[in-house]
């Protein structure tokens, strides 16, 4: 069992300072990022040739990522400002229209590339793709 949580204070001093600018000067702020809205543990994890690795069986050789923490985000400025979210890419891409624009790109495409636009949006919309 590990007795691990992720804090990153650095993430807590920037939505901080987003939040004071869009209090004292009007605007809104989008965070877009994988994680969840809860502490979820260790997530650090790296990623190499797009294979899983250790963290530290490559230094400098691979891309590290860690998912965030959406409730400690919203928490640290809930004071300042209105905070809503998260939703899932799939709720945010398909508001945005993502199955009308792949029917735009899908009337234009020749049939070979018509594959390849469906198993793509397919992956950035599923729920066990991305």
């Amino acid at each position: 069992i590990e007795d691990r949580i992720e804090i990153s204070p650095e993430s807590m001093k920037i939505s901080k300072q987003i939040a004071k600018h869009i209090k004292g000067n009007g605007g809104t702020s989008l965070i877009i990022d994988y994680g969840q809205d809860f502490i979820q543990g260790n997530t650090l994890r790296a990623i190499k040739r797009h294979e899983f690795v250790h963290p530290l069986s490559d230094p400098g050789q691979a891309d590290l990522s860690a998912d965030v923490n959406f409730r400690y985000l919203k928490e640290s400025v809930a004071d300042l400002v209105d905070v809503y979210g998260p939703v899932t890419q799939s709720k945010f891409l398909q508001s945005l229209g993502i199955k009308a624009r792949l029917l735009m790109l899908l009337k234009n495409a020749l049939p070979a590339k018509r594959k390849d636009l469906i198993s793509s949006t397919e992956r950035l919309v599923h729920p066990s793709a991305m």
